[in-house]
């Protein structure tokens, strides 16, 4: 059977994730997702504190609220940000097809994230015997839009091509990569939407998310 799955904001890292654990996953699409949580922390912090302290002033306390906000996130849910981080993880994706979409006023997950994640996806396929594979991945960039708001654009586009990518990713016959770790962890899901399909599928403690898998 052919597996794949789907993923926006949290959801999308935790696609991610999974489809690095999981050689059963044969391709991921990724809404909005972002590089790691230290990344997420310290723009927020930066955010805030700037408006405070200004930018030139923030940047010290930023980093050492980054530093106790994982500490304690350590103590009382048992993993480190660097353990949810997606740049590791999709380097260990390729050659699976993988798509990313992302709005270019997004203030949640900025744009380069995904610029950032998309170039560490392209250099591992690369660096792989198969790099020549017809579909080395897509990213999708749609301008003047928020946060997971691509879809909103326009909903007939966004199923389209969603649907066309799971269509020709899952039919394609790819050699799929056989050193994806079981054990790796995925850090709970505090709300945010994930797309999962099979029960029980995910990695690591069981994130609190719900959702579907393209199949």
């Amino acid at each position: 059977k052919a597996i794949g799955i789907f993923g926006y904001s949290m959801g999308a890292n935790m696609a991610l994730r999974m489809t690095a654990a999981d050689p059963e996953i044969r391709a991921v699409l990724a809404d909005s997702p972002f590089t790691d949580l230290n990344d997420i922390l310290s723009g927020i912090f930066n955010g805030v504190l700037g408006r405070v302290l200004g930018a030139k002033f923030a940047e010290l306390p930023v980093r050492a609220l980054v530093r106790l906000a994982d500490f304690w996130n350590e103590r009382l849910f048992g993993y480190r940000f660097a353990e949810g981080s997606a740049r590791e993880a999709i380097q260990r994706i390729a050659p699976r097809p993988l798509f990313l979409i992302h709005g270019t006023e997004d203030s949640v997950t900025p744009l380069p994230m995904a610029r950032q994640l998309f170039a560490d996806y392209r250099a591992s396929a690369e660096s792989r015997a198969n790099s020549d594979s017809s579909r080395p991945g897509e990213l999708w960039i749609e301008p003047d839009t928020e946060h997971c708001g691509v879809y909103f654009v326009n909903r007939e586009r966004y199923i389209e091509r969603a649907a066309r990518f799971f269509h020709e990713a899952l039919s394609a016959r790819e050699t799929i990569p056989q050193d994806a770790s079981a054990n790796d962890q995925t850090p709970a899901d505090a709300g945010s939407s994930a797309n999962e399909a099979r029960s029980g599928a995910g990695p690591g403690p069981a994130p609190q998310s719900n959702g579907r898998l393209a199949r």
